[in-house]
């Protein structure tokens, strides 16, 4: 009895774990699939790591080398702002004292129009009195 028993388990049972032997086998082969897939993705990405540090370097590279060059522009702009502000300012003086003579010249030129002015109203006035005399002579 205990062998028909031991018969009748085996006959149920063996069936069954021989299915999910197969079952496990192909869930192990899937696995392993699987496994490689995961290996081939991490290899890709440690591909792409590597690449992205090395455009990063590079990257940083350029943007240290433009640094220097905008300041070098920007100290050789400044430099260019000083000179013409002083150029400026020298042409600026130089006009400056040149206007200052022009009006000098300007203001002798109005001096010596007023005299005339006078000069030519005191001989109308001369002229005049001397006209009167000559009738008063008469």
């Amino acid at each position: 009895m205990i062998s028909w028993i031991a018969e009748a388990t085996k006959r149920v049972l063996l069936p069954e774990l021989q299915k999910m032997s197969a079952q496990l086998a192909e869930l192990s082969q899937r696995v392993g699939d699987l496994n490689d897939h995961v290996v081939r993705l991490d290899q890709r990405i440690d591909q792409t790591n590597q690449r992205v540090d090395e455009l990063r370097s590079d990257l940083i590279g350029r943007i240290d080398q433009t640094n220097v060059r905008m300041d070098a522009l920007r100290r050789e702009l400044l430099e260019l702002i000083t000179s013409t502000r002083a150029e400026l300012t020298h042409r600026q003086d130089a006009l400056s004292a040149r206007i200052d003579e022009i009006v000098l010249v300007l203001n002798k030129f109005h001096d010596a129009l007023v005299r005339r002015e006078d000069y030519e109203r005191l001989r109308e006035q001369v002229h005049e009195l001397e006209k009167k005399v000559a009738a008063l002579m008469r």
